[in-house]
């Protein structure tokens, strides 16, 4: 059994250890459940199971102090007999003890979660007072706001003579300003110097990407490696500079130097048959 998980003694199943209810409806342990109401209804009846047990148990122990006390009256002068009663009247003393507590447990329990169901009715009763209180403050009519007080109320309009004065007045205002100067811009079509600067920039990185993306197939590994690579990953070098070098411009008399050369080779001996 690993520390990290635990069987469930209704199912068998493997669950972890800090489980608190197995998938089958068990519960490990009751005070690890979120609710409150349901923690103490089931440890009440885990303590009402106990108390059921610890009663099973002392009912038999009762009984057998019973017999070995008929043994012993049988034959009073029997001392194993006599310690077998007295060890069976102590068992049965014992267990009517355990069980006497194990009562006063499980009424506890059984309070507490009666208590505790009283509260969450009253909780929930609580809460449906609240939700009919706010559904019926919100059935009443509402009160005039401030904006329909303002409308109600009649505007109060200005003489003729007082608008047309107010009127020229503005006009004289607009008059007498200073006229607003300033160059004026005018859209063109032809491009202006930044512009081109900024499309030069970019035409500049597009092709250092576009030369960065091209590749070359090396002779030896036949690996793709970047154009622009010196030596592959294989420890071939491409002869960048020979492919670069121009070619050489021979004159009539070279070139009939070398067809001479090449035509006074001796041939290579033929193997003998």
């Amino acid at each position: 059994m690993s520390i990290f998980s635990k069987e469930c003694p209704h199912c068998a199943a493997t669950r972890p250890a800090d489980a608190s209810r197995c998938g089958c409806g068990y519960v490990f342990d009751p005070y690890l459940l979120d609710d409150a109401q349901r923690t103490l209804g089931l440890a009440a009846e885990e303590e009402k199971l106990y108390e059921e047990y610890l009663a099973a148990r002392a009912a038999q122990a009762v009984g057998a102090a019973g017999v070995a006390a008929k043994l012993a009256a049988i034959d009073p002068e029997n001392e194993p007999t006599a310690i077998d009663d007295a060890r069976a009247q102590r068992g049965a003393q014992a267990a009517n003890a355990e069980l006497a507590a194990q009562r006063a447990r499980a009424a506890q329990a059984a309070e507490a979660a009666k208590i505790e169901a009283a509260e969450q009715g009253a909780k929930s009763w609580r809460t449906k007072l609240a939700a009919q209180a706010t559904k019926a403050v919100k059935s009443v009519a509402p009160t005039a706001t401030r904006q329909q007080v303002r409308l109600a109320v009649k505007p109060i309009r200005a003489a003729p003579g007082a608008v047309g004065t107010a009127k020229a007045a503005r006009i004289r205002k607009a008059e007498a300003a200073p006229p607003v100067t300033g160059r004026h811009l005018t859209p063109s079509n032809k491009p202006g110097a930044t512009f081109k600067a900024a499309q030069a920039a970019k035409v500049v990185k597009a092709l250092r990407v576009t030369l960065a993306r091209e590749t070359v197939e090396c002779p030896w590994c036949t690996a793709t490696v970047a154009a622009s690579a010196v030596r592959c990953r294989c420890g071939y070098s491409f002869a960048t500079a020979v492919r670069a070098m121009p070619p050489l411009a021979l004159s009539a008399g070279e070139r009939a130097i070398f067809a001479e050369g090449s035509a006074t080779k001796k041939p290579a001996n033929k193997p003998r048959r």
